[in-house]
């Protein structure tokens, strides 16, 4: 999920606290770990940076920067439980939240590379009718404007969900009845017209690649996670989302000080959310799938090119980037231009990003929650993303 202006946000939190006070605490099984990295060059140098920010409102943390002509170095500081005191290490996993929404959109593009799909396709083709009552006028949008959130539909997580989540916290939705919550919404804009970033985009992508596979969580599995060897990506397999070495998630709701354990919320919310969120990956695996992305096969030149070049400007700017194209953000600065995505949730947050000029990346991996939580946002996307940046220069 990703954050917008809202003001109704001390509500959501209200609510939201009613359920989190209530959570019983699940010890960590935490595994060893021999991933060390102290006679990295660099070691001092970006240890220090990471250590600054679990001092400074991170609660634990992992880092993975690779730099061109360098070894790849990885680190960690902070708590995986704060409770337990355990330290967060390097063979922790993580929750990803949003960065999900590039493996479809990778799925999606293999989809036509594999000449079933196209990118001015009419969406409404491929749901179903009971689909289609729930969202009218479908038969207007196509694949590409659910790719780069352009379609106009309202975001599923606003309050009505978000009140019914809270009055029945145990309850797991279907991507169906997440839908219903924009029902009867208004469109954001015409189709075409802006970007608007809305996880209702990317849930509709994966009933078109379930009608045109049958299951695209087995299809994102069989073309993604299994070519890279993805061995430690979790999404709905196994005793997900209870996997081991996985950390607590906390969050600060008052930016006091005040870190508060909301693990169980946090599972939740990532157990029924399919599509837009939700893997659970070691960073590696993560940075992994990035830089393939842009430097293996899994899609042809040409959509590669496409997620590149097809990027539509984002107008509000609350995490790091400027743009989006294909389930990719773009930020480009200092006359660079880097290219991944954003995870934003509750209890966790993290981004991974390719440099497309010098093939330099970073991956962020944090347990600490900055949805809706706009001082923990400029800390982790803003002040550490230009720390690091500055670091491996």
């Amino acid at each position: 999920m990703k954050n917008r202006i809202i003001t109704i946000t001390t509500l959501v939190l209200a609510l939201l606290c009613v359920s989190c006070n209530k959570e019983s605490y699940q010890a960590l099984n935490q595994p060893s770990c021999d991933l060390d990295f102290t006679d990295h060059s660099n070691q001092q140098k970006y240890q220090d940076v990471l250590d600054q920010y679990s001092q400074n409102g991170i609660v634990g943390l992992t880092v993975i920067i690779g730099k061109e002509g360098e070894e790849e170095w990885m680190g960690s500081s902070g708590y995986a439980s704060i409770e337990e005191n355990i330290k967060m290490n390097n063979c922790n996993i993580h929750q990803t939240a949003s960065l999900v929404k590039s493996f479809v959109g990778i799925s999606t593009l293999q989809l036509i590379d594999e000449g079933l799909l196209e990118l001015n396709s009419n969406i409404d083709q491929y749901l179903s009718s009971e689909i289609l009552d729930l969202i009218p006028d479908l038969d207007n949008l196509t694949i590409e404007q659910l790719l780069n959130h352009t379609s106009g539909l309202e975001d599923i997580f606003g309050l009505n969900f978000i009140a019914d989540f809270m009055n029945n916290p145990e309850y797991s939705y279907t991507r169906k009845e997440l839908l219903a919550y924009v029902k009867n919404a208004k469109r954001v804009n015409e189709p075409g017209e802006s970007h608007y970033y809305s996880d209702t985009n990317y849930i509709l992508l994966s009933f078109v690649i379930d009608s045109i596979k049958g299951d695209f969580i087995t299809y994102m599995r069989e073309n993604i996670f299994d070519p890279l060897n993805l061995s430690n990506t979790y999404y709905h397999n196994d005793s997900y989302p209870n996997i081991d070495g996985l950390p607590q998630s906390y969050w600060e709701q008052y930016d006091d000080g005040n870190i508060e354990n909301i693990s169980q919320l946090q599972k939740r919310v990532t157990n029924f959310i399919k599509g837009s969120d939700g893997i659970i990956s070691s960073p590696q695996d993560m940075v992994t799938f990035y830089k393939s992305v842009f430097e293996g096969s899994l899609i042809s030149e040409s959509l590669k090119e496409g997620i590149i070049n097809n990027q539509v400007d984002e107008p509000i700017n609350f995490k790091m980037n400027t743009g989006y194209g294909y389930g990719f953000m773009t930020i480009n600065e200092n006359g660079q231009t880097w290219i991944g995505h954003v995870g934003s949730q509750l209890g966790t947050s993290c981004y991974v990003f390719y440099n497309l000029d010098t093939k330099d990346c970073i991956g962020v991996f944090t347990n600490t929650g900055t949805f809706l939580f706009e001082e923990k946002q400029q800390l982790i996307y803003g002040e550490l993303w230009d720390a690091l940046t500055i670091a491996i220069q």
